[in-house]
């Protein structure tokens, strides 16, 4: 790819494996659907899914989107550990000042999240000496184990203007494999642990709008519709492991990302559909928390029907 093509549009990075490969293609065309400037996608992602990708990629391409691929070999991280609901696709963006090389500056941006707003401010603002641009994460600087500068502040990875020429300079996955080793142990959110101790006190904080981290099964109707508008967020983020294309979503943000995946008409792409009796419970509890209570009542019912269920095939002990 041309450089000095791609030099009066806005580069937008998403990283994949086949867990959100459609989720990716939603955010894809979120952004493109919401843009008033031109933009072009890098998608990096494990050969494993080559076939899949591509096909997603000229999906989009029939509305107008521009896609390069990118394949990633896992080999230098394969062993890196992972924690709670994330993939090993936490570690792709690692790689992107390596592959990248014709790439001074990109916009990278999660699977599980919408573009609702134009993405050239983000992408104009200077970075000066700074590796990254981020939102604050409460969350993750208060669970954070790897000590950090008390003055330095911890940000989310879900959205990063990331300055990759100034990373491949740096050398940035060979620091981090050192970092990797040393703070192996007290690595709670490990690719985000990582990004935060390399880069301490070389960070841009961003307004809130540009990553609104939203846990979709802790949010009612209300607050989310506060939100979920393009004076107030540009970026949602549904953080945390309930995300809007499963069943036991939080129904108003589901119907709100439908929208997108919906208009977009991936084939086969359906909902994620409840399998387990802690899902039923989650979905009750958002039904409730957003004054649903004859159908929470309902689902409820269903997970003391299946509870009894389970417990009449239990062996008693006269057997």
């Amino acid at each position: 790819m041309n450089l000095k093509s791609n030099s009066h549009r806005t580069l937008i990075l998403l990283c994949f494996d086949a867990n959100y490969a459609e989720c990716a293609a939603v955010a894809t065309y979120s952004a493109h659907k919401n843009t008033k400037s031109p933009l072009f996608f890098y998608w990096m992602v494990p050969a494993d899914i080559k076939e899949r990708a591509e096909k997603l990629k000229k999906h989009l391409e029939k509305f107008g989107v521009e896609i390069e691929l990118h394949l990633v070999d896992f080999l230098e991280v394969r062993d890196w550990k992972i924690s709670h609901h994330f993939t090993t696709a936490i570690f792709l963006r690692l790689f992107a000042p390596d592959l990248l090389l014709s790439v001074d500056k990109v916009i990278y941006i999660d699977c599980d999240t919408l573009v609702l707003t134009d993405l050239s401010d983000l992408y104009n603002l200077p970075l000066s000496d700074s590796y990254f641009a981020g939102v604050v994460d409460e969350v993750g600087a208060r669970t954070s184990k790897v000590p950090r500068n008390s003055s330095d502040v911890y940000i989310n990875s879900g959205v990063l203007l990331m300055d990759l020429k100034s990373l491949r300079n740096d050398g940035f996955l060979q620091r981090l494999k050192v970092l990797y080793t040393e703070y192996e142990t007290q690595l709670v959110w490990v690719d985000q642990c990582l990004i935060n101790k390399y880069a301490e006190g070389k960070k841009v904080i961003l307004d809130p709008k540009w990553n609104r981290q939203i846990f979709t099964n802790q949010i009612n109707e209300i607050n989310f519709l506060k939100l979920a508008n393009k004076e107030t967020s540009s970026i949602l983020h549904f953080v945390g492991p309930t995300k809007p294309w499963q069943k036991w979503s939080n129904p108003i943000i589901s119907n709100f990302w439908w929208e997108y995946a919906q208009d977009l008409q991936i084939e086969n792409f359906k909902p994620t559909q409840i399998k387990t009796v802690e899902q039923l419970i989650s979905f009750a509890d958002v039904l409730h928390l957003n004054a649903c209570f004859e159908e929470a009542s309902t689902v409820k019912t269903k997970v003391i029907q299946a509870l009894n269920d389970f417990i009449k095939k239990m062996p008693s002990k006269a057997d």
